[in-house]
């Protein structure tokens, strides 16, 4: 098995467990010790890994027994399916944000950047937008009042600071009430 297709597994077994926590807050003991307890060569994997750790302990600006978070599970068990290469259909995938603004609000970033200096310039710019860093490699960009094609800049200033061959930049943002993914740069583009 390559490495893509034992990631994929990982991530597809990763987002049935946080919709099964989403959904009822009840897994196993040694479920939870064997996904969560657990640390992962995929960097992205283990990012959603540490941000579930986060949100069970309350560590977020959202508490783990609420809608919120059961609807950031989701989305994150839906993020992990939707970057595997043999990705199909799953029924928790429609996730729908019915609060959310379809052309604005917050804009989720997982950023990957192996040169220091570049990493550096990227985390720089990312300080001066408003929003949080959630953890090492995601954040949360608030753009709700922003103007038309803002984003579109940021994104193009970010895109002069990757390599496509050894970085990775993936967005996800609400489009009609749906979580959209964009991969800029990275294996999964």
């Amino acid at each position: 098995m390559d490495a893509d297709d034992q990631f994929g597994t990982l991530r597809l077994k990763f987002a049935d467990f946080l919709d099964r926590l989403a959904n009822d807050n009840r897994v196993s003991t040694i479920e939870w010790q064997r996904l969560v307890v657990a640390h992962y060569p995929d960097e992205f994997l283990e990012e959603i890994r540490r941000c579930t750790v986060r949100l069970m302990q309350d560590r977020l600006p959202y508490h783990s027994n609420t809608e919120p978070a059961r609807e950031a599970l989701r989305c994150w068990a839906m993020a992990l399916r939707s970057s595997c290469s043999n990705h199909v259909e799953h029924p928790n995938d429609d996730v729908r944000l019915p609060d959310a603004d379809p052309t604005g609000g917050n804009i989720l970033v997982y950023a990957k950047i192996r040169d220091p200096e570049r990493r550096d310039v990227l985390l720089h710019q990312f300080a001066n937008l408003p929003g949080e860093r959630v953890c090492a490699n995601i954040f949360e960009i608030f753009t709700e009042d922003w103007d038309d094609g803002l984003w579109g800049e940021e994104v193009e200033e970010m895109q002069d600071l990757v390599d496509p061959a050894t970085d990775t930049l993936i967005f996800w943002q609400v489009v009609d009430g749906q979580l959209q993914r964009t991969c800029i740069a990275g294996r999964y583009v």
